[in-house]
């Protein structure tokens, strides 16, 4: 029997899987490739995440269970005080380690009782959830740490561990526990050097469960772009600027799809002549038939944009997003432009600049190709599955 006392899995029979995410599609999107090709391979997938987030797990097919109460991630990453200075919200930050860390705090019980409950023969977590890493370690199950985007650094692993250390001491555990593997879905090439991911998996663009149109599946007679801020950005700044850059980018000679929410597409022009959409969007789809991308700089939309081979304007304004832009426009892919910068004129230059230069064309269609040459989800399941059975030989 394996420490959860189950009966050790055999390679190719059926084990039970979870997937411990925290509340935000960028965090569990890049994993849903991953998951259902473990589903497809005959294993029980199940993903643990705060209640508020349960209904988006549920539209990707895969089953789900709350490992909390509602989240408001805003509150968790800092409690009672105003928002950090903006430009120190990275992957490395002490804001994003004990946000991240005391979230972990939030989720413990509830994902303890998980396992001990459905008693999984593997646990996957995303970089920045460490409940599902804890609780695995402490069991004695293997775990897979997933990456979604530059690397979680060993500084805001630090800082977590400084604010999970309770947490750590009640469950035996000295410091946070190295994963079984590690995966990195970022290009090699544009990496952090602080990266300790072991193992590399293609990144296979999943956008959510969207609705697309036809008319963007056919490539138009002029340049497309493809305008986005993605969902926090204009939540929390307001719909204005993607208004104003719409207006903008229209005046163009190219054709215009705006992915933006249903509920902010209202405070747009609605689509019409050369602005051919104005919804949520799935982008992996859209963005073959584009040849530009404008966005925030999220992980997930810089991702999807280099995995179909796209040039970029990167308008970086939280988090996340200022690293993800500085790496893209260091590669040649991209043209960045300080938040501080951004305006209609600054974009339209930029665009005009991207379109009419060839090399940030080549240059992304080589970190495409660089992307492809990676292990596909389906071809890491094998490994996968070997974790488990390994991890009971060694005990």
């Amino acid at each position: 029997m394996n420490a959860t006392g189950q009966d050790s899995p055999t390679v190719g029979s059926a084990q039970r899987i979870l997937i411990t995410t925290s509340p935000g599609a960028g965090h569990l999107f890049p994993m849903v490739p991953l998951a259902w090709a473990l589903r497809t391979a005959g294993h029980d997938v199940l993903v643990a995440t705060p209640e508020s987030f349960v209904g988006e797990v549920l539209t990707t097919g895969l089953p789900a269970i709350a490992s909390s109460g509602p989240v408001r991630m805003g509150e968790m990453m800092s409690p009672g005080k105003r928002r950090p200075p903006i430009r120190h919200q990275g992957p490395g930050s002490e804001h994003v380690g004990r946000g991240f860390g005391r979230l972990g705090a939030f989720t413990l019980a509830g994902t303890e009782a998980i396992v001990d409950g459905w008693r999984p023969d593997l646990v996957i977590s995303e970089t920045s959830e460490y409940a599902g890493l804890m609780v695995a370690a402490s069991r004695g199950i293997p775990v897979v740490r997933h990456g979604w985007g530059l690397a979680i650094t060993p500084e805001a692993d630090r800082f977590a561990a400084d604010q999970l250390a309770d947490d750590l001491a009640r469950l035996g555990l000295d410091a946070l526990p190295a994963p079984t593997m590690e995966l990195d879905v970022w290009p090699s090439s544009l990496q952090l050097p602080a990266s300790t991911a072991t193992d590399r998996v293609r990144y296979m663009p999943y956008n959510g469960a969207r609705t697309v149109s036809g008319r963007l599946l056919q490539r138009g007679p002029r340049p497309r772009l493809c305008l986005t801020l993605g969902t926090t950005v204009p939540r929390v700044h307001g719909a204005e600027l993607l208004l104003r850059l719409q207006r903008a980018l229209a005046a163009l000679n190219v054709e215009l799809v705006i992915a933006i929410s249903d509920d902010l597409a209202r405070e747009l022009d609605p689509p019409g002549g050369d602005v051919l959409a104005v919804s949520w969007q799935p982008l992996a789809l859209v963005l073959p038939n584009c040849d530009l991308a404008v966005h925030q700089g999220g992980a997930g939309t810089t991702l999807t944009s280099l995995a179909g081979g796209l040039p970029q304007v990167i308008l970086p304004h939280m988090g996340d997003q200022f690293d993800n832009a500085e790496r893209v426009a260091e590669s040649g892919a991209a043209i960045r432009i300080p938040r501080a910068e951004i305006s209609p004129e600054s974009v339209t230059d930029a665009v005009v600049a991207v379109l009419e230069d060839p090399a940030f064309g080549e240059r992304a269609r080589a970190l495409r190709d660089e992307m492809r040459r990676e292990p596909t989800p389906k071809a890491l399941v094998p490994r996968i599955e070997r974790l488990s059975e390994r991890a009971f030989v060694d005990r």
